[in-house]
């Protein structure tokens, strides 16, 4: 009797299998979207990453023959950190630092006023007679690396598609408060300029021959890593330097060169001894903007 169940339970068993079983697959295989069943592994392509937008290009530029203009004065603004700091016990890093919100307003009136953000290169094609402008140029540059360039001037910055210049000691690179190397990578690929500013942030004019050039060239061939591009703008390190230093700058390739010393660039400026104007939070642009 117990072989009588037994057989008969596994004939039931083969029927529903190949019965009602196959009538499911069947039903599967004739729906209009099929389900492959496959032993192999099914392999999903992830999403291309979208591309990191990044500065559009400058029609600041206009040929030569278009337009002549013998004379101009053009401001090279020199920042340092943006952010919120107001110590009447800390003059110096007080007056070094501007407030995002007033950060925010000086670019908005250079926009308001017609200027354009130029870098380096824009300058020299300019100087060379290669080309003219066609709106009011300004160059902003930020002496130092502070990561607050990264978290408050440059969202600012890349909102208005505005460039600007970061001048970098290649040994503050990652040190607390400063930027880092990817942040600086990304600055570059997205369109900001990068810029020397020497290893160690050093008087240069009281160093020897060999020590200015090792602080230079070192720094030069330390951020061209990080970035994968040529470094060709110095910013003297407290604005020191003397006759020694430009003849080393310009044997290691930079092209230009800026100091603190105060002004307005010209045609008879030198390029590697240019003017900046310093700008506090409490500076009033129109006062002095050509």
């Amino acid at each position: 009797m117990a072989k009588r169940t037994s057989i008969l339970f596994w004939i039931l068993f083969l029927i529903f299998v190949f019965g009602f079983g196959g009538y499911s697959l069947s039903k599967i295989r004739n729906t209009k979207n099929p389900i492959r069943v496959s032993n192999e592994k099914v392999f999903i392509k992830p999403e291309e990453p979208k591309k990191e937008e990044k500065l559009a290009p400058s029609s600041f530029l206009i040929p030569k023959s278009d337009r002549t203009v013998k004379n101009f004065k053009i401001p090279i603004l020199m920042y340092h950190q943006i952010r919120d700091y107001n110590n009447p016990k800390d003059n110096i890093n007080t007056n070094l630092s501007v407030s995002p919100l007033n950060f925010k307003k000086q670019l908005d009136f250079l926009k308001a006023s017609g200027y354009e953000t130029i870098g380096f290169e824009e300058l020299l094609k300019i100087y060379s007679g290669e080309a003219d402008f066609a709106k009011k140029p300004v160059i902003l540059t930020f002496d130092d690396g502070y990561r607050n360039f990264y978290t408050d001037a440059f969202p600012l910055l890349k909102e208005r598609q505005m460039k600007g210049v970061v001048f970098i000691p290649s040994n503050f690179v990652g040190a607390l408060a400063y930027l880092t190397g990817e942040q600086i990578k990304f600055l570059s690929d997205w369109g900001i300029i990068i810029g020397d500013h020497s290893v160690s942030h050093i008087d240069l004019a009281k160093g020897s021959i060999s020590l200015q050039t090792e602080e230079l060239k070192s720094s030069k061939i330390a951020l061209e890593k990080i970035i994968g591009k040529p470094v060709l703008d110095l910013a003297y390190p407290l604005g020191k330097y003397n006759n020694q230093t430009i003849e080393i700058a310009k044997s290691l390739g930079f092209r230009t060169a800026v100091t603190t010393n105060y002004g307005l660039i010209s045609p008879s400026s030198n390029l590697m001894q240019l003017q900046r104007i310093r700008v506090t939070n409490n500076t009033n642009l129109a006062g002095f903007l050509p």
